[in-house]
């Protein structure tokens, strides 16, 4: 039987257990428990993970300081995925025109051959690749922050909170919308030659890497 009063543990010993010892009450001190300060939370960053060892503003998608590509890296990067994406146009384009010529009922090289003879078609059939590709690249990175060259590359277009936020699209439709209006290659061609995203500088919002 343990009592506990102000602080003192009592144990009576039985003297029919023990007849050799007379009843008698052994008190034991009950001491304060020591107070013992915890470190703030700071201070624990900053002795198991030192300030000035890291650089956290490279830090973009992952949870820790890692080697991304940038710069000239980035931009030849961006190049592989734009070229990706144009092999995805292409292939759109085909099997449109075979269900086109399918439509028409004719074979697919008279189709091909009659909008090559004349100009007024040929320049139609540009306008509507380009606008399909204007819609593709606005709907792909509207939808996943990427196209589907860039989503293999591994790059994306923006941070993750900036993709939350509701200017998102419209700053990917002025993206999109630059390039095509200075040529679809100048821009890009400009940023693999100062190594920077040149349309990411201008419309505010960037490429980044994963990787």
């Amino acid at each position: 039987m343990t009592l506990i009063e102000d602080r003192q543990i009592t144990i009576p010993i039985q003297r029919d257990r023990w007849p050799e010892f007379e009843d008698e009450v052994v008190e034991i001190p009950h001491s304060e428990p020591e107070r013992v300060r915890l470190p703030r939370n700071k201070d624990i960053i900053s002795k198991v993970v030192p300030q000035n060892k890291y650089n956290w503003d490279h830090v973009q998608f992952q949870g820790g300081p890692v080697r991304k590509r940038k710069g000239y890296a980035l931009s030849l990067w961006a190049w592989i995925a734009a070229f990706i994406d144009g092999l995805i146009l292409t292939s759109i384009t085909c099997v449109f025109i075979i269900g086109f010529s399918m439509i028409m009922k004719s074979t697919v090289s008279e189709t091909v051959f009659n909008v090559h003879r004349h100009s007024i078609l040929l320049k139609e059939f540009a306008v509507v690749y380009l606008m399909a590709a204007w819609l593709y690249m606005i709907t792909c990175r509207t939808l996943m922050s990427a196209s589907l060259g860039e989503w293999a590359c591994g790059l994306r277009l923006g941070q993750p909170h900036e993709r939350f936020s509701t200017h998102y699209i419209f700053r990917v439709t002025l993206r999109a919308t630059l390039i095509l209006i200075t040529g679809m290659v100048f821009l890009p061609l400009l940023s693999l030659i100062f190594g920077r995203d040149i349309p990411g500088d201008i419309t505010g919002l960037k490429l980044y890497s994963l990787k």
